[in-house]
């Protein structure tokens, strides 16, 4: 029965967490999802919780109603290594509800040859009922170590920015000690440990969790010998998760999202449809850089297809002079993130085709973030973070050598545009000799 009841409450939340990841994800194709393991230093967090704890030993029910439930207070420490796989200590306790019966065999009772007596050190110090049974407190802490698994990374194939919900089993081994409090002796066992956590994002580096839990002890951690195999304690807990610096994967299995090919003419016909309907707050003046980019890039295509390209460009008198230090592209990311807000494919096949005409240039991508999304050290990591999307597409899709990029992230230290906030989440790319 025990066990039916545990299956059912882990099977629960995890319906929960993936029935509402999938009713929150989104899976565009503008969608960058980490794959790859992150350095030693990255993706460590550490996490506070509070809760209960039921005991189900064989006389735990000597307790009853609210009695059977005792505190539980969790801290842990952890790293993920990979979007899939990590690993924790945490560290649980406070009390436990426990009962005994009038007879037994007791380990502060130890006689000749291994043989326990049934004189029961703890009688002394609590109140016996008239069939000479009671109850007491077991005041313990377990330390465990634990391997964590990301069901949500497994169902999506890595981990994305855009990704809030999760559901993370655990299972590990761990090192119980019982105190020595009012007769009952001191103890230390081994203990087997299994829990589901369900985690919720509310900010890049902090998460909220409900976590369920079952620790497994054998049966003379409490001092008196039953004849069970093991007696298990149920825990519930919720708490806070801190994602020290958030998470970072990155590295040769970084996934670069695909990038559907669409016809040039009908991207510059709807380039101001999609700025206005996702971006409603962009002004008429970004309309116009819009019309000024499309305008290159109609020329770029038109001189591509006479095959004339790299010769009218290169043979223009003063044209080196005229193009350095030039504004060449604008990328416009959603706000608090680094997933461009429209599309960009064609916008770097041009960077591409200039770098390839010019062979002393280099393309320089400067980040910005609005001064009211985060702090400004926070504003920063995500400028950079942009910059970085960029550069990785350019290096891995267009073959664009990392030495012919250079990169600048200003954060909120500077702004790209006047006009509005959503002209500050870009990647401005400028051409530079």
């Amino acid at each position: 029965m025990k066990v039916r009841v545990f299956t059912f409450v882990w099977f629960v939340a995890f319906a929960i967490g993936l029935f509402a990841n999938n009713a929150t994800q989104n899976l565009a194709d503008d969608t960058v999802r980490y794959n790859g393991f992150g350095s030693w230093v990255d993706n460590w967090y550490t996490e506070l919780s509070i809760g209960g704890n039921v005991l189900f030993s064989k006389d735990a029910r000597l307790n009853n109603g609210i009695n059977n439930l005792t505190p539980n207070i969790t801290i842990a420490a952890g790293k993920w290594f990979s979007p899939y796989l990590g690993a924790r200590i945490q560290i649980e306790g406070y009390s436990a509800a426990a009962g005994s019966s009038a007879y037994g065999s007791y380990i502060g009772d130890k006689l000749q040859n291994g043989i326990f007596g049934n004189n029961d050190p703890i009688r002394d110090f609590v109140n016996i009922r008239p069939d000479g049974s009671y109850v007491y407190p077991i005041y313990f802490m377990n330390m465990h170590a634990d391997l964590t698994v990301s069901i949500m990374s497994l169902v999506y194939g890595g981990f994305s920015n855009k990704d809030h919900w999760d559901v993370i089993p655990a299972i590990g081994l761990g090192y119980m000690h019982v105190f020595g409090v009012k007769g009952m002796p001191n103890a230390d066992v081994i203990t087997t440990n299994f829990s589901v956590m369900g985690k919720y994002r509310i900010l890049p580096e902090v998460d909220v969790n409900i976590e369920v839990k079952t620790t497994l002890m054998p049966d003379m951690y409490d001092g008196r010998l039953t004849g069970s195999v093991v007696d298990p304690l149920f825990s519930f807990t919720v708490g806070v998760t801190y994602n020290i610096g958030g998470h970072k994967f990155s590295g040769k299995d970084r996934v670069v999202p695909r990038i559907k090919y669409v016809d040039h003419q009908r991207v510059n016909d709807k380039r101001e449809e999609s700025y206005v309907k996702d971006v409603p707050s962009v002004s008429v003046d970004n309309s116009e850089l819009v019309e000024k980019l499309s305008n290159l890039e109609r020329r770029l295509d038109e001189l591509k297809q006479e095959n004339t390209y790299i010769t009218v460009v290169a043979n223009k008198s003063g044209s080196v002079e005229e193009l350095d230090d030039k504004v060449i592209g604008t990328v416009l990311f959603d706000i608090n993130t680094a997933n461009p807000a429209v599309e960009i494919n064609n916008q770097l096949i041009n960077v591409s085709a200039l770098l390839d005409a010019f062979p002393s240039a280099k393309i320089q991508l400067e980040g910005y973030a609005d001064e009211e999304t985060g702090t400004p050290e926070y504003n920063q990591k995500l400028s950079e973070e942009r910059t970085a999307y960029v550069q990785n597409l350019l290096t891995t899709k267009y073959n664009v050598p990392n030495d012919r990029i250079v990169t600048i992230s200003y954060g909120s230290t500077k702004k790209a545009y006047t006009t509005s906030l959503a002209e500050q989440r870009v990647v401005v790319l400028r051409l530079v000799f």
